[in-house]
């Protein structure tokens, strides 16, 4: 999506301890409290896609991303 110029929403949903430990973060991307999801989750655009990303991903991602998708977002 990025190669191709796509408006896309990044969201780093790292845990807090592990983003201390290392600040990096992806050119684009917003760190969000992954823990806080509804204090941001309607900060968010439905006109442009969600991607989220986490070090660890699978369960506790996979659950932000469901519900960003319940909540109307094209979530990936």
């Amino acid at each position: 999506m990025l190669k191709s110029g796509t408006s896309v929403q990044i969201i780093d949903t790292r845990p807090k301890h592990y983003t201390t430990k290392a600040q990096d973060i992806m050119e684009g991307a917003v760190w969000r409290d992954p823990e806080r999801l509804d204090d941001w989750i309607g900060t968010l655009s439905k006109t442009e896609p969600v991607v989220t990303f986490c070090v660890y991903g699978f369960t506790s991602d996979a659950r932000r991303l469901q519900r960003c998708v319940r909540a109307g977002f094209d979530a990936r």
